[in-house]
């Protein structure tokens, strides 16, 4: 083995602005939390160097904002944000529900839905919010996965990631689980009948629904 190189099977290290992106969509920092780099380091044992370099690239990416000799902070997002970032996601979410339906004959992709389905059905029958939010990105993760456009998904991930912690305050705060439950039913079910037009019409009304929610939140939770 020559110097510097790393032995077989050794895991390999996760970007640090893949992992500072993962806690941000599970709401581990809050919108408008201050971003200090000590705190980061710390954290995550990296270095300055490597904390300041995924700062600027969640920056880049709309995640994170640099405040002039205030170093960074998570964006909070105004109003006007969260209805674009719907408008998007209706179209991408959309196209993402309708190619599934147009591949809902591959066998692993049919078996998939219906193991995630049978998990959401028990959460929803018990009202279990806390099992069933991670089920719900697990649903629309796989569906925008499912023809293995890397573009679509690409494009998904940089419009969900964002509003993440908006959608966690709606569903843990009002009584949305077993609306949100019906829309995915609705979705999945012109899915299965290969109904690709009909897929993509419920995923559109489930984020219209979900974005209606997120408007009604209180003003204190969007950036001005």
């Amino acid at each position: 083995m020559t110097a510097g190189s790393k032995a077989d099977g050794a895991p390999k290290r996760v970007p640090l602005a893949d992992q500072l992106r993962a806690e941000l969509a599970t709401g581990r920092f809050a919108p408008g939390q201050r971003l200090v780099e000590a705190d980061l380091t710390e954290r995550f044992q990296a270095s300055r160097t490597r904390v300041r370099e995924a700062l600027q690239h969640l920056a880049a990416e709309g995640y994170v904002e640099h405040l002039p000799n205030r170093g960074s902070r998570v964006r909070r997002l105004s109003r006007r944000d969260v209805r674009q970032i719907y408008e998007l996601r209706e179209v991408v979410e959309g196209l993402a529900a309708r190619r599934a339906a147009l591949g809902i004959g591959d066998p692993d992709l049919r078996h998939g839905l219906h193991a995630l389905w049978a998990e959401m059905e028990m959460a929803a029958r018990t009202g279990d919010v806390a099992r069933y939010l991670p089920l719900n990105t697990r649903l629309h993760d796989r569906l925008i996965r499912a023809d293995g456009s890397v573009y679509l998904q690409a494009a998904a991930e940089r419009l969900r990631v964002p509003i993440l912690r908006l959608q966690f305050e709606v569903l843990m705060t009002t009584p949305n689980l077993q609306l949100s439950h019906d829309q995915h039913a609705e979705i999945l079910s012109a899915i299965e009948a290969g109904h690709g037009e009909g897929a993509e019409i419920a995923m559109r009304k489930h984020l219209r629904s979900s974005f209606e929610a997120v408007w009604a939140l209180p003003d204190e939770l969007f950036d001005r």
